[in-house]
C-alpha cells in the first residue's frame, strides 16, 4: 500500500512540475525576445548609447560608441575615460556624470570632439541609471550628433550678437531686471580664460558657481586634494554646499570674505557676483591650510570622505602655500574684478532683450522638439502625441510595430480610435477620456485590434500635464503588456489550482515563519487564516519539534526532501502526513523559501490497518486450509490411520504433522499410524528429530508410527544424522506398511 501511495503523490508531484516548467519555459522565451528587441534597438540606434557604473568604468557600449572612440567593445569594456579619451574631454565628462550620480537628475550637456580630424557637436543626455532595491548603479548617456543643427544656430547666434553690441553703450546699469543667469550675460568660453589666467596669476584654486554652490565654469588650478576630494560624493556634496554658504555670506556682507571650507579645511575665499540687485553667482579662490588645518588633519578627512591617507598626504605636499598677505591681496583684487564683471555682464543687456529672447527661445524649442521628436521615435515603448486640432503629433516606429499601421494610416486621434477599437461602445469610452488632455492616467490598460486581426493589451499612460510639450495638446506612452497579462491570467489559473488543490501546500521563510498556505493546509492544521505568521514547527508534536529542525537543515542542504511526517492540529492530536519540501527562489527579494507539499494519511493508514487485518484473517484462514490439505490424515481401519507427506517438510510443517497425528490418535483411538514419506525429496537433521520426537509422542498416547516410503538416499542421510528410529517401525513402500499394519491390526483385535 505504501508503494502504492508514494507512486500516487509521484504522479501528482510530476504533473505539478511539469506545468511548472512549461510555466517557466514560456517566460524564458518571452525574455528571450525581449532581450533580442532591445539588444537590436541599442546596437541599431542613431545615436551614441554607453553605460558607466560609479567608478567611470564601462559596463556597456553598442556599436555607434565603438565606432566613434575606435576602439573594439573589448577594449571598451572595464575602461574609463581617462583612459580613452584626451584629458580635457575625460574631465569634463567626470563633472557630468557626478553631478548626475549627487543630484540623482538627468543632465543634457553639448560636447564637442574631434572625429577624424573634424570636429563634431554631440547633445549627451545624461541620466541615473537604479538597480531593484532602487539604489543608483550606473550612469547611462545617449549621444545624438547634431553638428549640422549647432552650425546652423551659432550663425543665427552670431547675427543676434552683432545687434546686441549695437546697443550695449544705450543700457543703463540699474535698469530693472528679473530673472538673470550668468551666462546670459557673458559667453562661457571667455568666462572660463578670464577665471584660469587669474587662478594661474594669483596662484590660487578657482571656480564660478552659482548661488546654489553648483559650479558654472570647469575648475582652474585646483590641487590634487580638491580633485580627490570632488571625486567623492560626500566630498562633492561637502565642497558644493560649502561654496553655497560661503557665496551667501559674501553677499550679505558686501565685503571680501574668507573661511575654512566644510571639506578639506583648506581656506576659501569668495566674492559675489551682483547684476541689478541680483545675486547670480558666486567667484570662489581657494588655497592651502592658510587657516591651520595641517597634514594630520588630512589623514583624518582621508578616512572620512573614503580615499586613502597616503593618496591625501601626497596630494597635500605636492600643493605649493601661499601666504596670507598673498591671499587676501589675491581676494582684493578677485572683488574688483567681480564687480567690473557684474558691470560688464549687465550692460551686455539689450534693449531688445524681449524680442531676441522670444527668437532664442523659439529656435530652443523647434531644436527640443526635432531632439525630442528624433528620441522618442527609437524608444522601445509606444509614443502618441496629438495637436491641437486632434492631428496625430507623433506615432512612433514602436507604434508601428505594435499594431502594424503606419503613421499615414492614423492621421488623426478620431482615426486611430476606430482602427485600434472598432466596437463603437468602447470608442466612446476611449474618446471621451483621451480627448480631455488633462485627464491623468497611469498604467490604464486597454485591448486594441491590430491590422492583422490580433488583440493585444496596451498599458497607456497620460503624460501631458507632467511633462507638457509646446505644440501637443497631449501625449501618451503606451507599454504592450499582452504577454504580462497572459503570464499573469496563467498564475492567477495556477494560484487557483493551488488554492483548491486536496493537499495541503505551503510557503515559508527560511526560518520557518508560513507566508503562503492554501485552503487544505489551513483546514489540515485547523489554524485557518491565523496560520500565516506562524512557525510551521508548531505543527509539530513536543516529541518531533527536533525533526522539524533537521528537516529545515536537510531541505537547505540537499535542496529537498520527500517522506512522512507527525504533525499535530489545533486539538493537540497527532497524526500523520506525507510531505515533499523542496527550496525556491524569489527573484525580486533575491530570498530562499521553503516550499512544501503535504497529504493526509490518517485516513489511508486507517484503511491499510483494516486491510491488513482482513489480509490476516484470510491468511491465517488460507493457512488452516493448507494444513488440512497438507496433512491429510486417512483411517484405514478401526484402529489405524495413515499420513501420506508430500513435499519439503521443514521444522513447522513437521510440528504441525506432529499436532495432526497426536489428534488424530486420540480421536480414532488409533494404535497403529502409517507416515510416508515417499513424496518427500528429502531429510534434514532437524526433521529427522521431529520424526524420533513425534514416535515418542505417539508412544505415550499408545500407539506405533510406521514410517514408509523411505528410499536408499533418504536411509543413508538418516544414517549419517545418527537418526534414532528405535521407537519407529519402518518398511520400504506404503503398501508393505499396509499390510503390516492391517495384519497387526487384526491380531490386536483378536485380543
Amino acid at each position: 500500500m505504501s508503494t502504492e501511495i508514494e507512486e500516487l503523490l509521484a504522479c501528482d508531484e510530476l504533473t505539478l512540475l511539469r506545468e511548472r516548467l512549461a510555466l517557466l519555459e514560456r517566460e524564458n522565451r518571452r525574455l528571450r525576445e525581449t532581450r533580442t528587441f532591445l539588444h537590436q534597438l541599442f546596437q541599431l540606434a542613431p545615436a551614441a548609447i554607453f553605460v558607466k557604473d560609479l567608478q567611470g568604468r564601462y559596463l556597456m557600449a553598442n556599436d555607434h560608441t565603438t565606432f566613434l572612440v575606435n576602439f573594439t567593445p573589448k577594449q571598451i569594456i572595464g575602461k574609463t575615460d581617462a583612459e580613452l579619451l584626451t584629458a580635457e574631454i575625460a574631465k569634463k565628462r567626470n563633472v557630468s556624470d557626478w553631478q548626475v550620480i549627487v543630484t540623482h537628475k538627468a543632465l543634457q550637456i553639448e560636447e564637442t570632439v574631434a572625429f577624424q580630424g573634424t570636429p563634431r557637436t554631440y547633445l549627451l543626455l545624461k541620466f541615473p541609471l537604479y538597480d531593484e532595491a532602487n539604489t543608483l548603479t550606473a550612469v547611462g548617456t545617449i549621444a545624438l550628433d547634431f553638428t549640422e543643427r549647432k552650425k546652423a544656430t551659432d550663425s543665427l547666434s552670431e547675427s543676434t550678437a552683432q545687434l546686441r553690441a549695437r546697443l550695449n553703450s544705450i543700457l543703463a546699469p540699474d535698469a530693472e531686471v528679473t530673472e538673470l543667469n550668468l551666462v546670459d550675460l557673458i559667453d562661457l568660453e571667455s568666462l572660463q580664460q578670464i577665471q584660469d589666467s587669474f587662478a594661474e596669476i594669483a596662484g590660487v584654486a578657482s571656480l564660478i558657481t552659482d548661488p546654489q554652490g553648483k559650479p558654472i565654469t570647469q575648475p582652474s588650478n585646483f590641487s590634487d586634494v580638491c580633485k580627490l576630494t570632488r571625486q567623492t560624493a560626500l566630498g562633492l556634496e561637502r565642497c558644493i554646499e560649502s561654496d553655497k554658504i560661503l557665496g551667501a555670506k559674501a553677499q550679505k556682507l558686501m565685503i571680501p570674505t574668507y573661511e575654512k571650507c566644510l571639506s578639506c579645511g583648506f581656506t576659501d575665499a569668495s566674492a559675489p557676483i551682483i547684476i541689478a540687485n541680483k545675486h547670480v553667482a558666486n567667484w570662489l579662490i581657494g588655497q592651502r591650510d592658510i587657516l591651520g588645518t595641517g597634514r594630520e588633519g588630512m589623514a583624518a578627512y582621508a578616512q572620512e570622505i573614503g580615499v586613502t591617507v597616503a593618496e591625501i598626504t601626497a596630494a597635500y605636499d605636492k600643493t605649493p602655500a601661499l601666504s596670507l598677505r598673498k591671499f587676501e591681496q589675491a581676494l582684493h583684487f578677485l572683488w574688483q574684478l567681480a564687480h567690473k564683471l557684474s558691470t560688464l555682464g549687465y550692460r551686455n543687456l539689450q534693449l531688445t532683450h524681449e524680442n531676441a529672447e522670444r527668437q532664442q527661445v523659439e529656435a530652443h524649442l523647434r531644436q527640443s522638439e526635432e531632439r525630442l521628436a528624433h528620441v522618442l521615435q527609437q524608444m522601445p515603448v509606444m509614443v502618441l502625441a496629438i495637436d491641437d486640432a486632434g492631428q496625430i503629433a507623433l506615432w512612433n516606429q514602436e507604434c508601428e510595430a505594435v499594431t502594424g499601421y503606419k503613421g499615414a494610416e492614423v492621421a488623426t486621434l478620431k482615426q486611430a480610435i476606430q482602427l485600434l477599437y472598432p466596437n463603437q461602445e468602447y470608442y466612446e469610452q476611449i474618446a471621451t477620456s483621451w480627448l480631455v488632455a488633462q485627464s491623468p492616467y497611469h498604467n490604464w490598460e486597454r485591448d486594441i485590434v491590430c491590422r492583422d486581426g490580433s488583440v493585444k493589451t496596451i498599458a497607456w499612460s497620460n503624460i501631458s500635464a507632467l511633462s507638457p510639450v509646446p505644440g501637443w495638446a497631449g501625449w501618451l506612452i503606451g507599454l504592450d503588456v499582452t504577454s504580462r497579462t497572459q503570464t499573469e491570467c496563467e498564475l492567477r489559473a495556477f494560484y487557483s489550482l493551488v488554492e483548491h488543490a486536496p493537499d495541503a501546500i505551503g510557503i515559508a521563510q527560511i526560518d520557518g515563519t508560513l507566508t503562503y498556505a492554501n485552503q487544505a493546509y489551513r483546514n489540515l492544521t485547523g489554524l485557518g487564516d491565523h496560520l500565516i505568521g506562524k512557525n510551521f514547527s508548531e505543527h509539530y508534536p513536543h516529541e518531533e519539534k527536533a525533526n522539524a529542525k533537521w528537516l529545515c537543515q536537510e531541505i537547505l542542504t540537499q535542496g529537498a526532501w520527500t517522506g512522512q511526517l507527525v504533525w499535530q492540529n489545533q486539538g493537540q492530536q497527532p497524526f500523520p502526513v506525507y510531505g515533499t519540501t523542496f527550496l525556491l527562489y524569489e527573484q525580486k527579494s533575491h530570498t530562499q523559501l521553503l516550499a512544501g507539499i503535504f497529504r493526509d494519511l490518517s485516513s489511508q493508514q486507517k484503511a491499510e490497518a483494516e486491510r491488513q487485518a482482513l489480509q490476516q484473517q484470510v491468511f491465517e484462514a488460507q493457512l488452516l486450509a493448507f494444513r488440512e490439505l497438507s496433512t491429510p490424515l486417512i483411517p484405514l481401519a478401526n484402529n489405524v490411520l495413515a499420513l501420506p507427506l508430500i513435499g519439503k517438510i521443514d521444522p513447522i510443517r513437521m510440528q504441525q504433522t506432529t499436532e495432526v497425528l497426536l489428534a488424530g490418535i486420540s480421536k480414532h483411538k488409533a494404535k497403529l499410524v502409517i507416515l510416508d514419506i515417499t513424496g518427500v525429496p528429502g531429510v534434514d537433521a532437524q526433521v529427522a528429530d521431529g520424526l524420533v520426537q513425534a514416535a515418542k509422542m505417539v508412544k505415550l498416547l499408545g500407539a506405533q508410527i510406521i514410517l514408509t516410503g523411505v528410499g536408499p538416499s533418504m536411509a543413508q542421510t538418516l544414517t549419517q544424522l545418527n537418526a534414532d528410529l528405535r521407537q519407529i517401525i519402518t518398511r520400504s513402500t506404503i503398501q508393505s506398511g499396509i499390510a503390516y499394519a492391517l495384519s497387526k491390526s487384526r491380531t490386536l483385535h483378536c485380543f
